[in-house]
């Protein structure tokens, strides 16, 4: 209810033309050049409260959509400060709980009789669904494996050769 409050005052005609141009600037220069577009439109004076929060919103599903999933989430938790207290509408709710690599994560976690919901939060935590990602401990990955721990199961499994490039994989 509270996060409904945020955007449910009538938008404003500024914001339909805010609209309207995002749509040319996203068919034109794609969802990249539209998130440039709602940062800058958010400076604009004339916004009312629900106006600017809508603007919030769509630069989190833009963000979403070009699979930069940690920047949605980042950008949604600097626009609403109370997003602890937010509770979202399911259609938003990859914000918070992206999901992304299904086939794989559902067809392993099935063969080796883990639950996937464990898997996905383990993926949120550790690299927010970024395979390039390597942290400050040289952990790699989607899960964020390091490479002597990857070779050392490896081997216990009967993979014979892991290189750092596979942790990326």
């Amino acid at each position: 209810k509270n996060f409904i409050r945020l955007i449910n005052q009538e938008q404003s005609p500024l914001f339909s033309q805010i609209i309207k141009d995002l749509r040319a600037i996203i068919q034109s220069y794609g969802i990249t050049g539209g998130i440039g577009f709602i940062k800058k439109a958010k400076k604009e004076p004339g916004l009312n409260k629900s106006d600017m929060n809508m603007l919030k919103i769509i630069e989190s599903i833009l963000y979403l959509k070009v699979k930069n999933y940690y920047r949605a989430f980042d950008s949604f938790k600097k626009n609403f400060p109370q997003y602890h207290s937010l509770r979202l509408p399911r259609f938003l709710s990859h914000i918070y709980f992206p999901r992304d690599y299904t086939d794989l994560i559902d067809h392993y976690s099935a063969l080796h009789d883990i639950d996937n919901m464990l898997i996905y939060a383990i993926i949120r935590n550790e690299s927010f669904f970024n395979k390039n990602v390597m942290s400050s401990a040289r952990a790699c990955g989607l899960m964020q494996l390091i490479l002597q721990t990857a070779r050392e199961t490896g081997r216990k499994h009967g993979i014979k050769r892991i290189s750092r490039k596979d942790l990326f994989d």
